[in-house]
């Protein structure tokens, strides 16, 4: 539900850069074309297209809630031409309401921005056509990359074996609080005890459900069933406490991965 673009930092840095490429882009253009001195044409550029960007960034609700409409071409085809109504009325508005009150006493300014109205509105339907395709391909590879991380929990481990003296113990995964590296072994930690099985942290960080098992440090991989809270403890350093008052120490990367899987 949240908007993609704030997902994470590289997305959002990307966002970023497109926008000042189009200002200094309508900048250039204005300047050379039409001949307005650059540094009112840098303010114009930069007014409408971050005003685009701004109520960009709020179209990503109606076109999330509106996804399901898609099949049924009447209603979205409706829909979106109410969206992109609104979009320009606020972006165009907002831009032009702005620039009148800073710029109200320079009449060559003046005229430019009002005989400009008609191809800053066909650049702003533009800008929500790109938009609008970028938000439903993003949408279409979360959905590629939620049925590909199905397909490894499907094809995940479910249970264990395990080898203690002349017994052999089948536990399944649900039941492992965490694991813990220990030289070439790895120790499993359960609700039947504490096995040595002979494999790598690889392994399972690689084989265990993803959205269940988090690798939070080089040595611990944890099941996020069995975690209580996580506390800061130094700069950079957390602790991870169980819900069996074991206490596991989390790397700035682990953290990271740990709240991405329980959605904080």
């Amino acid at each position: 539900m949240r908007n993609p673009l704030f997902r994470n930092y590289q997305a959002a840095m990307l966002y970023g850069v497109c926008v000042v490429v189009m200002i200094t882009i309508q900048t250039l253009v204005v300047h050379y074309i039409y001949g307005l001195a650059i540094g009112y044409a840098c303010l114009d550029a930069a007014v409408f297209n971050l005003s685009f960007a701004f109520f960009l960034l709020f179209l990503w609700y109606p076109v999330y809630f509106n996804r399901k409409s898609a099949t049924l071409w009447y209603s979205f085809i409706t829909n979106n031409i109410l969206i992109a109504a609104l979009f320009l009325l606020f972006s165009i508005g907002v831009g032009y309401l702005l620039l009148q009150w800073l710029m109200e006493t320079d009449s060559v300014y003046m005229h430019f921005l009002n005989s400009s109205i008609s191809w800053k509105i066909l650049e702003g339907i533009l800008v929500y056509i790109i938009g609008l395709l970028a938000y439903y391909l993003l949408m279409y590879i979360e959905k590629l990359n939620e049925s590909a991380e199905k397909r490894r929990s499907a094809e995940s481990l479910s249970r264990i074996a395990v080898k203690d003296r002349q017994e052999i113990h089948l536990i399944p995964v649900q039941e492992i609080h965490f694991l813990e590296a220990d030289g070439d072994y790895v120790k499993l930690h359960s609700s039947e005890g504490t096995f040595l099985k002979e494999k790598t942290m690889k392994y399972f960080e690689e084989n265990l459900p993803q959205q269940q098992f988090v690798r939070i440090h080089r040595s611990y991989i944890v099941n996020v069933d069995y975690v209580a809270k996580i506390a800061l403890y130094e700069k950079e350093k957390f602790h991870i406490h169980l819900k069996n008052n074991t206490i596991l120490k989390a790397s700035l990367k682990g953290y990271r991965a740990l709240k991405e899987v329980v959605r904080l």
